[in-house]
């Protein structure tokens, strides 16, 4: 059997493991608080590229085209937006997810009932499982921060497990 060694954690899969481990742990602690960070740094980083893009463009406009400028502002309003509402793009994320598994489902939906049509017998199996794709993406419309923070706490957790199993076979001689 295979000890632990600690000297080996300084190799860099096992410390890349262990920040895994760390940034999964904060995701599925903190789901929210980490949603507004990122998105703060997201807003920041858009205000400066932007503000710098358009001061660019302000300065060479012989040389850009307006689409330069007209972009950079875009980016700098954007950041400006989400500084001031972060809440828009946390927010955005599962109603575009509710809007894809609606249509999905109503996909679905239409295909069920033209199996009723022809007599198929799946088709009443094949309509429940359009309903729940309905009902499911009602569920994500009407409660978007709940999605958006067990998102995050699922993408925390399966760092958590990648981070594990990674320094496991890191550590191994």
């Amino acid at each position: 059997m295979d000890r632990f060694i600690p000297r080996k954690l300084q190799s860099s899969p096992a410390i890349l493991s262990i920040v895994l481990i760390v940034l999964g742990l904060i995701l599925a602690i903190w789901p929210r608080a980490t949603l507004n960070i990122a998105v703060t740094v997201l807003a920041i980083g858009l205000l400066i590229g932007g503000v710098s893009s358009f001061l660019a463009w302000q300065r060479n406009k012989q040389s850009t085209t307006p689409v330069d400028g007209v972009i950079g502002a875009a980016a700098a309003i954007g950041g400006l937006v989400l500084l001031i509402w972060p809440s828009l793009i946390i927010n955005i994320i599962p109603t575009v997810l509710a809007l894809a598994i609606l249509f999905n489902g109503l996909v679905n939906l239409f295909k069920a009932l033209d199996l009723k049509k022809v007599g198929h017998p799946s088709w009443p199996s094949s309509l429940v499982m359009a309903v729940i794709t309905i009902v499911a993406a009602i569920f994500v419309f009407a409660n978007p921060a709940f999605i958006a923070n067990n998102i995050v706490r699922v993408v925390g957790l399966v760092l958590i497990y990648n981070g594990l199993t990674s320094l496991f076979i890191a550590t191994r001689k």
